[in-house]
């Protein structure tokens, strides 16, 4: 078991954390990294000995629990950490290999079988070797990525976003918020509100046309250009295409300004400027 966790600097802009009083922000990192967790974000453990292990009051070690940071099962001593494994990935596909015998250890619950489901979603952004790997393991179970089995025996709180009508044609557009730990991490905020989540048919169909690239990859870097350039962002009528020319200046090269600078005739330097992935529209 590793003995390091990765907590990402993002978590300190994060609103949920940021709401936790000081003693519910410890008890978040307390869990986090504590000796007991597991690589797949979950150890056998209850709330009441965990409070007591870290010596803080009720009310606040409840806190992360309360927002969904943290759940514990109804059913059984178990507490998952529905995030971890998206910040925390596995260093190879081996690793999700022996999650198998990780999983021998822990409790069979409701909650475990929902949390595992969101083990394989973000295992399944890392790429085929890991998500065969995963499914190698895990022959019988976990075959379908998901948010759960739904049985509502966890104790936690959700909140529901709304999801615009699908746009005709077949791009999926969502409504929610950046801190949403429910949100997938190939999704690009739009100019209009809301989110683009791309699905994966359209990741898998831009993979094979572009057989060279990391396009999980890639598209990432296009998505957290988006969140960091907010008044360049783009339409959800013209997210697919952004997303085309960004890939396929990936693949000829590194995006830049100074190829323009090689183009004499006004005409085709106008059309590049139209294809270019850093234009706003």
């Amino acid at each position: 078991m590793s003995i390091y966790r990765k907590v990402s600097v993002q978590v300190w802009g994060d609103a949920k954390f940021s709401s936790l009083s000081n003693e519910g922000k410890l008890a978040f990192l307390f869990i986090l990294t504590h000796p007991n967790m597991t690589g797949v974000g979950a150890m056998r453990a209850t709330v009441e000995g965990l409070r007591a292990e870290l010596g803080v009051s009720q009310e606040a070690f409840q806190e992360p629990f309360d927002l969904g940071l943290v759940k514990v099962s109804a059913e059984a001593p178990l507490v998952v950490l529905p995030r971890f494994v998206k910040h925390n990935r596995p260093e190879s596909p081996n690793v999700c290999k022996s999650w198998a015998k990780v999983l021998e250890l822990l409790p069979e619950c409701a909650l475990l079988d929902e949390h595992m489901n969101l083990v394989l979603r973000d295992v399944q952004r890392l790429g085929k070797a890991f998500t065969g790997a995963f499914r190698e393991a895990f022959t019988e179970d976990y075959t379908e990525s998901g948010t759960g089995t739904g049985t509502g025996t966890e104790v936690t709180t959700s909140t529901t976003h709304s999801t615009p009508e699908r746009p005709d044609n077949g791009s999926a557009a969502k409504a929610a918020s950046p801190d949403d730990e429910d949100f997938p991490f190939l999704s690009m905020p739009l100019r209009e509100g809301g989110q683009y989540v791309i699905p994966e048919t359209k990741i898998r169909e831009w993979q094979s046309a572009f057989p060279g690239l990391d396009v999980r990859e890639h598209l990432g870097q296009a998505c957290q250009w988006a969140r960091d350039n907010k008044s360049r962002r783009k339409t959800l009528g013209g997210v697919e295409a952004f997303f085309g020319r960004w890939l396929a200046k990936a693949r000829d090269g590194p995006p830049g300004r100074a190829s323009k600078t090689e183009v004499t005739d006004r005409s085709v330097a106008m059309e590049y400027a139209d294809d270019d992935p850093f234009k706003p529209g």
